[in-house]
């Protein structure tokens, strides 16, 4: 028994010692969320937005295209429902494209067609809102007339990224010849070559897919208006309905397809590109205004030439509205769901963000706009009299089933309960350690700094002392040798004596030290503090030439993001200092590290780059590129000083593009090209920023309420006409950057 007990006492005290340590080093977690609790929707609406644009009236009796695109999102969580490119993408296109035929469409410019513009609601539920909106135009007078009108309904889906470029028009009826559809399909076709997209090449396919009466969901919103008897088609990115995997998931866009912060005010795009946005957008665009405006009779020569200018849809335009359409979610629930009073973020999300955002959108390009609300379930009738008029309207919806085809389960509406409470709720995490850990970290960095401290404190005193012999410079830390040697130098009496060291090895040593002193911004601001300016004037006023690479490398740590420091430099004349001795080198090396240090002098400062200008920078740094154009041994400065002149062509504000301008840099830029053998993609870059006219990168364009006029600069025909051939040899094409390329022969473009 006496064995057993202690035995048992053993095992114990192990226990204790062991979960000690757990105790110590054990992780705990815990997470803080305020949800709401979920509750059934009572009242569901959908809502359309629905526009017309004609020249002049809208008048009933010409024939219609209706254009439609719906603008929910779908997923399995309804908070990250973003819907990118399912359907943000085909929203921002309806509404491009509404804005480019408002500018067309006038009093002056007669049409034969009528155009409307329809955004629909609940597209994730069998395209519910298109249903209400088909239904309430059946009933109404006005609506049966404009049906007999319609030529086309078009469905705009998925048209953010683009497969090679190409299109697809998805049709549940094949057009026949000499049809609105076919002769839109022949002019879409010829549009979609009028705007291809880079390197590709552009193609429209017809894809024939019959309606499945007893199937529930419709493949297509196009479907929904061929129950209706009318000309319809899809026009989309996607070969099929499940070509686009994301098309109901919450991957589409939003914060789990991207990493960005929601904080940050841009949206979620996903995989969407703008450009490809815009081009779709430009594409249709192309297409209606050839069959609204019927071009081909009027100018034959119209198939080679577009009748939509670039331009009028860029990437910037069609960002800005998927910007609009992602910066929330849009599943059903919070697009009815009230604003909320608590947050101005989450206010967005109701109907009056979003949906009153689209319609005044709308309201400022088309002169008739029209939003409808639909109940999201029909109401049941309970009354006697509500009776009597739901049987009256049945007979009425029995004498027009004639005229209707037979939807069966395609007809059904959806059965889905919508809950509350599913507004992006934020989920805080927290990491904890025990106190025991803290208590027992806090005495171990505690002790190694102390000891630390005593040792570093104890060998110092030695080494002044003279008792630490076998102690050499070496052993010291870098940032205590300046300390060590101002003591010793400094003591009236120094005990044993101190071998003396190169003097020229002990200066570059100590450049170096600095060079890795001043990398960090804090350290450098020390280093003015103690007359480091009067030092950089000594070294690059040496006239030894060792120092002049460490010298250059110095000044360009001390001058980097430092905008006081490059004032006080400026007065001081390191810059005329600097460049005088760029143009005396001729030392890799040397000229490597001076410009480095002009490089950080100039950039980023409005004064430094006037001081630059008026002293011939520019010049100088072509003249000794024109110098060793082909030297191989300077091949490392050429691609130094071609970024340098990138970087500066960027910066230059309206006044410096003009001096530029005078002194014809532009002119030496693109001679330097043509003589280089190898070519630089930054110098190709710089001469396309002076060309183009862009403003600097520095001013901000929405702060600047009157912004400088760009100032165009020039090159000679005979020297646009060889830059031209020289960007279309064969070794420059592999060697450079085929935007670089592309950007520099639009740039010369611009000089006819």
């Amino acid at each position: 028994m006496y064995e057993g007990l202690k035995r048992i006492s053993s095992d114990i005290d192990k226990k204790n010692g062991q979960s000690l340590l757990d105790t110590i080093f054990s992780t705990g977690y815990r997470a803080y969320i305020d949800a709401p609790i979920a509750s059934p929707m009572k009242q569901i609406e959908l809502i359309n937005i629905e526009g017309k644009l004609s020249s002049g009236t809208f008048d009933i009796k010409k024939p219609t295209i209706i254009l439609t695109a719906h603008y929910d999102a779908g997923g399995a969580i309804p908070s990250l429902a973003y819907g990118a490119n399912s359907n943000a993408a085909g929203v921002a296109v309806l509404l491009e494209v509404a804005r480019m035929l408002s500018q067309l469409m006038n009093s002056k410019s007669p049409s034969i067609y009528n155009v409307m513009f329809l955004l629909t609601g609940g597209g994730k539920v069998n395209y519910l809102g298109s249903k209400r909106w088909l239904e309430m135009m059946y009933e109404d007078i006005n609506g049966i007339a404009l049906f007999d009108t319609v030529e086309q309904v078009i469905n705009l889906e998925g048209l953010g990224v683009n497969d090679g470029d190409h299109l697809f028009f998805h049709v549940s009826r094949l057009p026949k010849e000499g049809t609105f559809s076919h002769r839109f399909l022949t002019s879409l076709e010829l549009a979609s070559k009028l705007h291809p997209l880079q390197h590709s090449e552009p193609l429209v396919e017809v894809v024939h897919k019959k309606i499945n009466l007893n199937q529930f969901e419709l493949a297509w919103e196009h479907e929904r208006f061929a129950l209706y008897r009318l000309p319809t088609a899809t026009i989309s990115a996607w070969s099929s309905p499940t070509s686009y995997s994301l098309r109901n998931s919450v991957l589409d866009g939003g914060p789990l397809y991207s990493s960005r912060s929601q904080d940050e005010p841009h949206g979620f795009w996903g995989p969407v590109q703008p450009e490809v946005v815009a081009r779709n957008a430009k594409v249709i665009t192309e297409a209606l205004a050839r069959l609204i405006f019927n071009t081909s009779t009027v100018d034959p020569t119209a198939l080679n030439s577009p009748f939509i200018d670039p331009s009028w849809s860029t990437d910037s335009s069609a960002a800005a509205l998927m910007d609009l359409l992602t910066l929330q979610p849009r599943s059903i629930q919070l697009l009815s769901a009230p604003p909320s009073r608590s947050s101005s973020k989450t206010s967005f999300i109701g109907s009056n963000g979003l949906i009153s955002t689209l319609e005044q959108y709308m309201r400022s390009l088309l002169p008739d706009v029209r939003l409808t609300k639909h109940r999201f379930a029909k109401m049941l009738s309970t009354t006697k009299q509500d009776l009597k008029s739901s049987q009256q309207q049945q007979q009425q919806e029995a004498a027009s089933a004639n005229s209707m085809p037979t939807l069966s389960a395609a007809g059904k509406d959806p059965e889905v309960v919508f809950y509350s409470g599913v507004t992006p709720r934020k989920i805080t995490v927290y990491r904890l350690k025990s106190s025991v850990f803290d208590l027992v970290m806090a005495f171990f960095v505690g002790s190694y700094l102390y000891c630390l401290h005593m040792t570093f404190e104890i060998r110092i005193e030695l080494y002044i002392l003279g008792l630490l012999s076998d102690c050499s410079m070496s052993e010291i830390p870098n940032h205590l040798k300046g300390l060590l040697r101002f003591c010793i130098e400094a003591g009236s009496n120094p005990s044993g004596g101190i071998e003396p060291m190169d003097p020229e090895f002990e200066t570059i040593e100590c450049l170096e030290d600095l060079i890795d002193f001043t990398e960090d911004i804090n350290l450098a601001d020390i280093f003015l503090k103690i007359d480091g300016l009067e030092l950089l004037k000594e070294l690059l006023g040496n006239p030894s030439d060792d120092y002049l690479s460490y010298a250059g490398m110095l000044l360009s740590n001390v001058m980097q993001n430092h905008p006081e420091a490059q004032s006080v430099a400026i007065d001081a004349g390191l810059l005329d200092t600097a460049l005088t001795l760029l143009r005396k080198q001729r030392s890799p090396g040397n000229l490597g590290g001076i410009l480095s240090g002009i490089s950080s002098l100039v950039r980023a400062s409005n004064k430094a780059r006037e001081n630059f200008l008026e002293l011939r920078g520019l010049q100088i740094i072509l003249e000794i590129m024109t110098d060793f154009v082909n030297d191989p041994d300077y091949s490392r400065f050429l691609e130094k000083a071609s970024f340098f002149l990138y970087c500066i062509s960027q910066e230059l504000s309206a006044d410096q593009r003009a001096v530029v301008r005078d002194l014809d840099i532009a002119t030496q830029i693109a001679d330097l090209i043509l003589k280089i053998h190898v070519p630089r993609e930054f110098l190709v870059r710089a001469l396309t920023f002076l060309l183009v006219g862009h403003i600097s990168i520095l001013d901000d364009p929405l702060e600047d309420k009157n912004p400088p006029t760009p100032v165009t600069i020039t090159l000679d025909p005979s020297l646009t006409s060889k830059l031209r051939k020289w960007a279309r040899e064969e070794p420059v094409k592999e060697q450079l950057d085929p935007y670089a390329l592309f950007d520099l022969l639009r740039a010369l473009e611009g000089q006819k």
